[in-house]
């Protein structure tokens, strides 16, 4: 099922090697998952010392397993720009107890 025309990047991270000074690096995979709606949902700046502009979007998606497994430690990424995912993923079901879509909630900070 479509959901909208736009592809959203999922961004795995995982745990790699250890590097020199005995910290793992980050192994960063990703995925495309297309027939996507991509929108925002709450714009917030501060002003002040520094100002602040706090986006928080919101993805829907077709029912993917890399949409279905992403989790807060991993990111989304859309027309070059990078979301951090807010808590985790968002199953809605249809009436016959299929997934229908999938929700994340992303957030990105500028400033």
């Amino acid at each position: 099922m479509q959901l909208g025309d736009q592809t959203v990047t999922f961004v795995t991270i995982t745990e790699g090697p250890p590097d020199r000074n005995g910290y793992p690096t980050q192994i960063r995979t990703e995925t495309d998952v297309h027939g996507c709606l991509f929108r925002p949902i709450d714009v917030d700046e501060k002003a002040g010392l520094f100002e602040i502009a706090t986006e928080v979007w919101k993805a829907t998606c077709p029912p993917e397993p890399v949409a279905l497994a992403a989790t807060a430690a991993g990111e989304v990424k859309h027309v070059g720009l990078t979301y951090q995912i807010i808590g985790g993923v968002q199953p809605f079901y249809d009436l016959d107890g299929e997934i229908r879509h999938v929700a994340v909630v992303c957030r990105r900070q500028v400033g």
